[in-house]
């Protein structure tokens, strides 16, 4: 039955985003506190309001969230007191903004990896083929590519529970080095500018002192 299984998707689809929320605020929480939210001032929100997708799935977990007055709100109307009321269904952008002083707050290579990955998971997820993206999908053209949004779903959480061997600190090294290099070969983006800094200072044995940055201009004074 089509609904049913657009439901158990979207139940999946939950579960993985509700897992991703505790790892993440079990790091990060602090830090984007102390931050005030800077990077949640425009209304983000708005892209889980429109896309279908995203929609049922923040109903699903929450019932209806936003206020009806969300299109003349400037501020994101996902904000409540306590943060970001959304644990599941937050549009991609939210889950992919790593900052500099996110990742400094990782002890290690495999910490950086590990939290670069999860921050691109639900992208990757939502990416269907090289032409289509879930996100964009009406509730028809869901219906019609079920089968593919289940497959990327079920290797969405997959490929979570092989890069917890990252943060497990019972996994030998070489499992860690084994586990980080498919991840990169996986999802190639994972190096972008920011991470592939705060890889390089955990490589050279820098951490909050000094970055691959700073050593550089060292080397040229």
């Amino acid at each position: 039955m089509p609904a049913a299984a657009i439901e158990a998707a979207l139940d999946r689809h939950i579960e993985l985003e509700r897992v991703i929320d505790r790892l993440c605020l079990a790091k990060f929480a602090g830090t984007c506190i102390a931050c005030g939210g800077k990077c949640c001032r425009a209304n983000l929100a708005a892209l889980t309001i429109e896309s279908w997708w995203l929609r049922s799935v923040s109903v699903r977990a929450h019932g209806k969230w936003w206020p009806d007055d969300w299109q003349s709100r400037s501020g994101c109307v996902a904000q409540g007191p306590e943060g970001c009321v959304l644990k599941a269904g937050r549009p991609t952008y939210c889950w992919s903004w790593l900052c500099e002083p996110l990742l400094a707050e990782c002890a290690d290579l495999w910490e950086v990896i590990f939290h670069v990955f999860v921050s691109e998971l639900p992208a990757e997820l939502t990416r269907l083929t090289p032409t289509m993206d879930l996100l964009q999908l009406d509730e028809a053209g869901v219906t019609d590519n079920l089968p593919l949004i289940v497959e990327r779903i079920e290797q969405a959480h997959r490929l979570l529970a092989e890069a917890k061997a990252l943060i497990d600190p019972a996994a030998g090294e070489l499992d860690k080095h084994r586990v980080g290099l498919h991840l990169l070969c996986r999802m190639p983006r994972l190096l972008h500018p920011i991470a592939r800094e705060a890889m390089l200072d955990r490589i050279a044995g820098r951490q909050d002192g000094s970055s691959s940055r700073d050593a550089g201009d060292k080397e040229e004074v």
